[in-house]
């Protein structure tokens, strides 16, 4: 008995085991073109035996091999914000796991409608070739899309991008990489996996924008990533992804600067000789980090080349008391928040299947493997997210500034240190 597959699932699950088309191969008892040829198919039909082989080799339920792929991602496809030297092994992981992730949102909006995609895009004919002058209209664009005008700091941006935009942020916990390593080895080891987050357009047609972003332990990482992601999906949407890969970093960057902290309201709070402390305070108001500010007012022009780079060496030659490093590698401020998380897609999955238990779901739609769902849905926050200690919530007492704790008081944090 002969049985229809689609191809491109059976890539995508070999590439999200972390399992070479050879290993597969030998597992299957097949040829590697043999393995080769079944992938680049559209359909092809397995004997049952052989089906049977390779849906254990692969622990995904036989349904997921029968439902024809949404979306189509590819490598070159993708808008990191990386490392230079990403391997091409794990950009094909990080592409398969946005097709997935893709698919299942698109299942969610067939069952129970999405928020619509508000998201502007600029072409590059708008605005002029500066980086700075593009990032500043993209910025004012999307604070209007998300209901804030200049003067407004974004308390949580990650749920401002879900529901304002329409865009939803999916967080790896990395137990796929974990388990399933290449070549035994696992992917999540700090010498091998680059990326900090990336953003793609799946569904049918591209039709819908995600942004993936590993697990941070910084909050203030955590929002520059997403905010950066919009800056690729707004600004670069008709760009071509390996042309001028740095030039299109740098405009993400100045965006995800001005997006968080407009640098029109930046200037006009700053009098005299911009000082460490100085950036503290901004940080403390609009959440942005002292490293990024130093390098987002050089780009406005609030000081000249040489007074960022004295910034830039006082920020590496200050220790912070409470990690012994400098302020470079921890800035003051730098545990004050558990770092951003989204909650579109666990809301939506409990809209649709009336639980966020993985294992329930996974026995009710029979396509995705249970570990595939919680790489989904694990770093989701639930609604009760705001009570488990520190948040991003904006205080009411602080003039709308990010409730970050005051400028680090040295002696007192020594005192802390010592007695503790």
């Amino acid at each position: 008995m002969a049985v229809r597959v689609f191809g491109a699932r059976l890539r995508q699950a070999r590439v999200l085991r972390g399992v070479s088309g050879v290993a597969l191969s030998a597992q299957i008892e097949v040829s590697p073109s043999r393995v080769s040829r079944l992938e680049q198919s559209d359909l092809v039909s397995l004997r049952d035996t052989e089906f049977e082989k390779l849906r254990v080799a692969l622990r995904f339920p036989a349904e997921f091999f029968l439902e024809r792929p949404l979306s189509m991602v590819s490598s070159a496809d993708l808008a990191f914000r990386a490392q230079k030297g990403t391997s091409s092994r794990e950009k094909e992981y990080l592409a398969a796991f946005a097709e997935l992730a893709g698919d299942f949102i698109e299942s969610l909006d067939s069952r129970y409608g999405l928020p619509p995609l508000r998201l502007p895009i600029v072409r590059t004919h708008e605005t002029n070739s500066e980086p700075t002058s593009m990032a500043e209209y993209a910025g004012r664009l999307v604070r209007e899309a998300v209901s804030l005008d200049a003067d407004t700091p974004i308390h949580h941006l990650t749920h401002r991008v879900e529901r304002y935009l329409g865009v939803p942020v999916v967080v790896q916990a990395g137990r796929l990489r974990r388990e399933h390593g290449f070549s035994g080895e696992p992917p999540t080891d700090s010498s091998r996996v680059r990326h900090t987050a990336y953003s793609a357009r799946t569904g049918e047609f591209g039709e819908r924008p995600i942004v993936v972003t590993r697990a941070e332990q910084s909050w203030e990482r955590m929002r520059f990533s997403v905010a950066h992601e919009i800056g690729h999906l707004v600004m670069h949407a008709d760009v071509a992804r390996g042309r001028m890969a740095d030039q299109l970093e740098e405009e993400a960057n100045a965006f995800a600067c001005e997006l968080i902290a407009p640098i029109s309201t930046l200037r006009r709070s700053l009098r005299g000789d911009i000082t460490l402390h100085d950036l503290v305070a901004l940080k403390r108001r609009w959440g942005l980090s002292i490293g990024a500010l130093i390098k987002h007012l050089a780009r406005g022009g609030a000081y000249s080349a040489q007074r960022e780079r004295a910034l830039q060496k006082q920020l590496h030659a200050r220790i912070n008391p409470v990690t012994g490093k400098s302020w470079g590698r921890t800035e003051p401020g730098f545990d004050d928040h558990q770092p951003e998380r989204p909650r579109m897609l666990l809301r939506w999955t409990e809209r649709v299947f009336s639980t966020t238990d993985t294992r329930a779901i996974a026995s009710q739609q029979r396509i995705w493997p249970r570990d595939i769902l919680d790489e989904f849905l694990a770093e989701q926050r639930s609604s009760s997210f705001a009570a488990r200690g520190k948040t991003s919530d904006v205080n009411a007492d602080s003039g709308g500034a990010l409730s970050l704790a005051p400028v680090v008081d040295f002696d007192e944090a020594r005192k802390r240190k010592q007695s503790g």
